[in-house]
This record gives structure tokens, C-alpha cells and sequence, in this order.
């Protein structure tokens, strides 16, 4: 724990990290496309839209929709992970 970084704390960013990838996924092929080439290859939306061959508006707008809907699945899924907290522990008597 030399980095100030715990074990528990590395297990979380991994399993958030899965998380994205997976909700990045599962997004339709042109709005994964431009967020792979954004985010991932940190290219421009003026690069992006040469690759593809399409306007930059355009690029810019499938980026929008695909942030919206990874937002979304992102918190879908936090909310069905919350399910183990919210439960009460049984009472035994």
C-alpha cells in the first residue's frame, strides 16, 4: 500500500471499469463507435467524422445520445447493486 491506493480500493475501480466497458458494449454500433474513437483513442469529433465519412454535427450528436444512454444503463445498473444494502438483516429471537 506503498501508492496510498488499498486493495479495496483497486477492486472497486476494476469492477466500475468493467461496468463501463460493458454498458460501452452494449450500445449499437455507431454510437459505440464514436465513443471508442473519442474516449478510447482520444480522437476529435472532426477526426472521427473523416473515419467515418460523415458530418462532425453528426459525430457530436451520436456522442450526446450515446452519453445519455450510457447514463442510464450506468444507473440502472448502480440501482440494482444498491439491492444487498437496502435489505434489513433477518431478526432472530
Amino acid at each position: 500500500m506503498t501508492d496510498g491506493i488499498s486493495s479495496l480500493d483497486r477492486i472497486i475501480a476494476t469492477e466500475q471499469e468493467r461496468e463501463v466497458n460493458s454498458a460501452v458494449q452494449s450500445l449499437d454500433f455507431k454510437h459505440r463507435a464514436v465513443v471508442v474513437m473519442f474516449y478510447y483513442n482520444e480522437m476529435s469529433a472532426g477526426e472521427i467524422a473523416r473515419v467515418l465519412g460523415c458530418r462532425e454535427g453528426t459525430v457530436k450528436s451520436r456522442l450526446f445520445t450515446a452519453r445519455k444512454k450510457l447514463r442510464s444503463r450506468l444507473q440502472d445498473s448502480e440501482e440494482g447493486g444498491r439491492g444487498c444494502e437496502n435489505r434489513q438483516e433477518p431478526h432472530f429471537s
